[in-house]
């Protein structure tokens, strides 16, 4: 006679099976939602599918899941808010029921959210590749008169971006174009290994300061929650000084990305684009309508020292910089930086 052996793996795969038939359940008899136990990645993922989370989670309900910092081997529990529910667009195109994640807490370490682009121009001729640029004796930069295919004088020191830059800010502090950044790649990128998550956008862009000692965000995380995340499609404004022939605002397709001002209830920026504010700040900024001012409920702490606030990098450009984003205070308000500044990141994702 044969024996089914029910191993520890079988017997959590039926639990999780009998808390999603009840969490259905519950949600068929009208349970408020948040009081239902549900484990299991799977299980989550399905009720988000069949349009079911918010009869069964509300906006604020956590999450908690491991991941290593792959680079020092450093394990956390990571803690997920959930701060959005509503319909998001897959890299396919197809539109369905989703629920935003967010990180409770910061990253344990900063990163650049681009490096400056201040290449000294080592060619031996101009190139049509580049805008070159001349240091003014205060330090500030211009924009150089040359020739291509005209040989670079030895004398003077000429430095370039790829980006049409008038101000030099580029060269100066980093490209403030989410869709080229270098935080974008560090946080979509799942390898172990230091030193491998970035590659060059455009000519002239430079490597962040972090890309030696830090592994890809994606690595720490274990393969039941990558697998219920999805890729889905963003816009981000641009910048009226690089980007003014590109349009208002692009979109990519992101598995984990910043938050916008806008999602973190912040006003509009340039009155070009809406991104529909997280219900989670809606509800905890203290505010009747979006604002910049300090507000406590958009206060973050570090994950490695969670008594210590401090402030977290956002994704939208100060659209009047080629250079600037803008980022939460540790005290709640916003306002904007250079790209080059390193800083935490409260990163979110969609489970759809």
């Amino acid at each position: 006679m044969a024996l089914d052996i029910m191993t520890e793996k079988s017997m959590q795969d039926i639990l999780e099976k009998v808390q999603l038939q009840n969490a259905y359940l519950a949600a068929i008899a009208g349970a408020d939602p948040g009081t239902v136990t549900v484990s299991g990645w799977d299980s989550v993922s399905e009720i988000v599918r069949a349009g079911l989370a918010p009869k069964i989670f509300k906006v604020g309900d956590q999450f908690i899941c491991p991941w290593t910092d792959k680079a020092t081997e450093k394990a956390y529990s990571w803690v997920w808010d959930i701060v959005h529910m509503g319909q998001v667009t897959l890299e396919d195109g197809r539109e369905v029921p989703g629920m935003y994640l967010q990180a409770h807490y910061l990253t344990p370490f900063a990163i650049q959210f681009d490096h400056e682009e201040n290449e000294r121009a080592t060619e031996p001729t101009f190139s049509g590749d580049y805008s070159y640029y001349t240091k003014n004796p205060d330090g500030s930069y211009k924009l150089g008169e040359v020739v291509v295919g005209q040989q670079i004088p030895a004398e003077k020191e000429y430095y370039h971006s790829a980006i049409k830059d008038p101000t030099g800010n580029i060269c100066r502090y980093g490209y403030n174009r989410w869709s080229h950044s270098a935080y974008r790649q560090w946080l979509n990128s799942n390898s172990a290994e230091k030193g491998t998550w970035w590659k060059a956008q455009h000519l002239g862009d430079v490597a962040p300061n972090e890309l030696k000692n830090r592994a890809g965000f994606l690595s720490g995380f274990e393969q039941d929650f990558l697998d219920v995340i999805k890729k889905v499609k963003i816009r981000t404004q641009l910048n009226t000084i690089t980007d003014k022939e590109i349009g208002t605002d692009e979109e990519t397709v992101d598995l984990m990305f910043l938050p916008s001002k806008e999602q973190l209830y912040g006003t509009l920026e340039g009155s070009v684009y809406n991104d529909e504010a997280f219900e989670y700040y809606k509800q905890v900024a203290g505010f009747e309508a979006p604002n910049n001012g300090n507000s406590t409920g958009r206060i973050k702490y570090k994950l490695d020292a969670q008594t210590s606030a401090d402030w977290q990098r956002l994704r939208s450009p100060n659209r009047g910089y080629s250079s600037h984003t803008w980022h939460c205070y540790n005290a709640g308000s916003l306002n904007n930086s250079y790209a080059t500044t390193a800083g935490r990141c409260a990163p979110a994702c969609v489970i759809a």
